[in-house]
């Protein structure tokens, strides 16, 4: 997933995307929202 979409409007529109995203994280979420990340390591020996 890119933001691409976002960044080529104009500067208004980003801020009031934000502004949006804000009013919903703030009234949906209590002000948090928490995105997982999970890496995987793996391991192997050379011989």
């Amino acid at each position: 997933m890119t933001y691409s979409g976002t960044l080529v409007r104009p500067p208004d529109e980003q801020k009031a995307l934000v502004d949006e995203l804000v009013t919903v994280i703030d009234e949906e979420y209590d002000g948090v929202v928490v995105r997982p990340l999970v890496c995987a390591l793996t391991l192997a020996r050379t011989r």
